[in-house]
């Protein structure tokens, strides 16, 4: 019994600590098998291994994709400083399963207690934010990292405008800004955290931080604008198709997949199209109506900024012709990146109005009852499978170490994971991690 009040006590004591470690274990058991079958997804290989290995930090002011990537660049440069590259997967995995693990953890803390006022049940939304669609391509790797870094400084940017920003928060929010593109569509919240808090007379530090996080995600958007690539080829997106994509992403990943799961949805989506279509638009309008009847736009920022990542699809539509229809798949999306653009904010948009119910006890059993159906509906995917069981990294990665060892073999190239294959043509386009080592002595064959 003193054991535990004990734990109680430190919960209440630090329930972001508490949170942080449960979600990081509950991710753990998630990759279980990553840690068996270890590899290197991606961008992980082709770009951050290899400029660490080639360049070092001379490329870090050099942009990709529109953006500069910073921290993925850092941790892929210390690891390759510190560990040796059979770890390489490893340290990659559970960095970047730790960033997502603290991110999720801080809807624990107290400052979030005008949204969920049960501290048992903002725990449970750290917990079922390790359960959402998506992680198995976001979580664990570099190349998807901003993603959460992104998702990380969308949740601070909830919090009420009294509640003060540390300064090591405010160098964790430059790293995000130096390494993410995404917070370009959080400028006008932002905006309005700056213009309240200087309405509200609040703490002279606390409009100044919020200032400087403003001018930060204005900085480096303006930044990454005059740096962006040109458009990509292809058909651009008319307003009709992006109309009816929006209708379709808003049903998929905010209303039905919370409440139902992926396969219900599929389902749904299946046997009453009609329906399912129609039905989302009205609860959608039933939510915007019960936020303005609750005023949930001053004192914290949900909304605003959940409206705000609602744009994240939409503006990709635009600027990337042809990524429209990568979005309206109800049926193969649920592994991919871009179902966890949305997910996370339908799970915490439904737990937000279970917990504003005024009657304690239904409010009680509708939490368990929500709770507890999310994570069976989540069962099926529970564990995020390696993400290539054929391929040996001890045994492929050998090449690699002799070469940083030996300088031979010189160049190097190993397959990594995924191989892309076209939906039309069918061809495969295959990623490999390749670098080669520039002031090396030529490598003798063993045959001479």
């Amino acid at each position: 019994m003193l054991m535990k009040n004990s734990l109680i006590q430190f919960y209440k004591e630090r329930p972001k600590t508490v949170a942080f470690f449960l979600s990081f274990l509950l991710l753990s058991l998630r990759i279980w098998e990553r840690f068996l079958y270890p590899g290197i997804w991606a961008e992980d290989g082709f770009l951050f291994l290899r400029e660490a290995i080639m360049y070092g930090p001379s490329r870090f002011l050099e942009p990709y994709a529109g953006y500069f990537h910073t921290l993925p660049r850092l941790i892929a440069h210390f690891t390759y400083l510190f560990f040796p590259v059979i770890l390489y997967p490893y340290v990659i995995m559970i960095v970047c399963t730790g960033f997502y693990a603290f991110a999720v953890s801080r809807f624990a803390g107290d400052e979030f207690s005008n949204l969920i006022p049960s501290s048992i049940f903002r725990l449970c939304l750290s917990l079922g934010l390790c359960l959402v669609p998506g992680l198995y391509e976001v979580l664990g790797n570099l190349a998807n990292l901003h993603w959460i870094l992104f998702f990380y400084l969308c949740v601070v940017s909830i919090r009420s405008i009294s509640i003060e920003i540390s300064k090591w928060e405010l160098i964790f929010i430059f790293l995000i800004c130096a390494s993410t593109g995404e917070p370009i569509v959080l400028l006008p919240v932002l905006a309005l955290r700056v213009f309240l808090s200087i309405k509200t007379k609040a703490n002279q530090k606390i409009i100044f931080y919020n200032v400087i996080v403003l001018l930060l995600v204005f900085s480096f958007s303006i930044l990454n604008f005059t740096k962006r690539e040109g458009q990509p080829p292809g058909k651009a997106s008319t307003y009709e198709e992006i109309s009816i994509a929006t209708n379709f992403i808003w049903n998929q990943f905010v209303i039905y997949q919370p409440l139902l799961g992926d396969k219900k949805v599929i389902k749904f989506y299946d046997q009453y199209r009609t329906i399912y279509r129609y039905l989302g638009l009205i609860l959608g309008l039933i939510i915007i109506t019960w936020t303005f009847r609750k005023k949930f736009y001053f004192d914290h920022f949900f909304f605003p900024v959940f409206l705000s990542v609602f744009l994240v699809p939409i503006l990709t539509w635009i600027v990337r012709p042809g990524s429209l229809l990568i979005y309206i798949n109800v049926y193969g999306v649920w592994d991919a990146r871009y179902s966890f653009i949305l997910a996370p904010w339908g799970l915490i948009l439904w737990v937000i109005i279970i917990n504003h119910i005024s009657k304690e006890k239904i409010k009680l059993w509708l939490n368990i009852i929500f709770f507890l159906a999310y994570m069976a509906n989540a069962s099926y995917r529970f564990n995020l499978k390696p993400y290539n069981k054929l391929l040996d990294w001890f045994e492929v990665s050998k090449p690699v170490t002799s070469a940083l060892k030996t300088g031979c073999p010189n160049p190097v190239k190993m397959l990594i994971h995924p191989t892309l294959v076209n939906s039309i043509t069918g061809a495969e386009t295959k990623m490999y991690f390749e670098f080669e080592l520039e002031n090396k002595p030529p490598c003798i064959s063993e045959d001479k």
